[in-house]
């Protein structure tokens, strides 16, 4: 009988190590699966302005300088607005706090001797006192807009596009001696 317990022992032996051999190995490996990731990037508006006077620094204090107009003519400045944007986009205009005179500093627009201010109506003819601007490639100027208004509209994305504009101005011969001063708002927006 000790016989047979052998035999039968080494046939469950034998037995046991060929049902092992065809356990397939991935049954011992880590289990994993996978799925599908989804990405997303979101990319904003984005617009850059430059403004550069008279062909000047745009670190400089943006300023248009008419020295000494002769009274009685008209003369003309220019600036330019540079800009970069992934979007479609507008330049406007306005004059700061809607302030449309140019005044000496410290006076209002009301209490301005006559004589004393330099209204922004775009009226840049010899005899008159006024001021106004213009996209430099149109033939007339505009009154200054006291309220943001548009001037320009790119329907493209655009690297370095630059928008000249020219400011005027009519110095009549009952303009009183003075340094007239006035803000010019730009602003660059995307569609």
């Amino acid at each position: 009988m000790q016989k047979k317990i052998k035999k039968l022992f080494l046939s469950l032996g034998a037995l046991t190590g060929v049902l092992a051999a065809l356990i397939p190995m991935t049954a011992y490996a880590e289990v994993s699966q996978t799925a599908p990731s989804h990405v997303e990037v979101t990319v904003m508006s984005a617009i850059t302005l430059e403004v550069e006077v008279n062909g000047e620094d745009p670190e400089d204090e943006h300023r248009v300088f008419f020295d000494d107009p002769v009274l009685g003519t008209t003369s003309e400045a220019d600036f330019s607005a540079t800009v970069s944007t992934n979007q479609p986009y507008t330049l406007s205009l306005n004059a700061l706090d809607g302030q449309t005179d140019m005044l000496p500093a410290g006076t209002t627009s009301e209490n301005a001797p006559l004589g004393g201010k330099i209204p922004g109506t775009g009226e840049i003819v010899e005899g008159k006192t006024s001021w106004g601007v213009k996209l430099a490639s149109d033939a007339d100027f505009s009154a200054i807009p006291a309220t943001i208004t548009k001037f320009y509209e790119g329907a493209d994305p655009v690297q370095g596009a630059e928008t000249k504009f020219t400011v005027g101005l009519a110095a009549g011969t009952d303009l009183l001696d003075g340094t007239y001063l006035s803000t010019l708002v730009v602003t660059a927006a995307t569609k």
